[in-house]
């Protein structure tokens, strides 16, 4: 396999994009991107993070160079590394002290191949909200980059409090105008039944100051010609043949959902206020170099 499959696509000005609702991110696997990227080993532990591929495609289709970047469960960091590289500002936030260290150590092998933006990790300590206010974040985000963390995501418990209450923080960090790009993966509980995380938290971010503008599918599998081919463990393979078997249909995991929402603009907030237009704020380059 040509190691130019890892390359994540370059920035494309708007009017060359095109909006696809399936990514081609899988041609190689997670560890290889990795590898190939220059992380730091302790990454590929965090297996519940976002593909350097899938974060490079969104980062490339939903922000500009420059831009500001947040991942507010950012884990081994991949987000920040492929927005440094992408030459955007990165903000990662974790409450871990291990993915602490490793995402710091990702972004400083980022900015020893040459990244110049800024690339910074904090923990939110007790306050979330205070620490968005501390670091500047607040109204001041361009695009939203993330994954669902949630221990009720295992536990079998409601989503919609912890939905609800990720929904309004990136409301409070978004620009007017900015997105949420939410990465998920699949999920089931114990007896089989999957989980739709999508429609729950499109749901939380209806109510919360957030349109959703495309639902998307990451490919974390190849593409030979007409064929997906997924990439399974022999694990996952027996695991599927034995619930296919007890007469659960399961497929073998070949993507990543992706839900896309975006903050209302000024215009919409005044109209749905019945205000005038507020003033914008300030843009992250403004803040730290004007």
């Amino acid at each position: 396999m040509s190691p130019t499959c890892c390359v994540p696509p370059p920035s494309l000005p708007d009017s060359s994009r095109v909006a696809w609702s399936v990514w081609p991110t899988g041609e190689c696997g997670r560890v290889e991107q990795l590898r190939h990227r220059g992380y730091v080993p302790e990454t590929a532990d965090d297996d519940r993070g976002i593909s350097p591929a899938i974060a490079a495609y969104a980062i490339s289709r939903y922000s500009r160079p420059g831009a500001l970047v947040v991942d507010p469960g950012c884990g081994a960091g991949t987000v920040l590394v492929e927005a440094l590289h992408a030459g955007r500002h990165a903000v990662g936030v974790t409450a871990s002290s291990r993915w602490w260290r490793v995402a710091r150590a990702n972004v400083s092998v980022a900015k020893r191949a040459g990244a110049w933006s800024d690339g910074t990790v904090v923990d939110p300590g007790v306050d979330s909200a205070g620490m968005v206010r501390q670091v500047g974040l607040t109204r001041r985000t361009d695009l939203i980059l993330t994954t669902v963390r949630l221990p009720s995501l295992l536990g079998g418990s409601s989503l919609e409090p912890d939905l609800v209450g990720m929904a309004r923080a990136w409301t409070s960090m978004l620009r007017p105008g900015g997105y949420a790009v939410v990465v998920l993966r699949p999920h089931r509980v114990q007896d089989g039944t999957f989980v739709d995380v999508a429609a729950a938290l499109s749901a939380a971010a209806h109510g919360n100051g957030l349109v959703v503008t495309d639902r998307c599918v990451a490919l974390t599998a190849k593409l030979r010609r007409d064929r997906v081919v997924p990439r399974a463990s022999i694990v996952e393979r027996e695991t599927a043949d034995r619930m296919r078997a007890a007469g659960i249909p399961i497929a073998l995991v070949a993507h990543r959902t992706v839900l896309v929402m975006r903050a209302l603009d000024l215009s919409e907030m005044a109209a749905a206020q019945g205000v005038a237009c507020p003033e914008a704020r300030p843009s992250w380059d403004e803040c730290a170099y004007g």
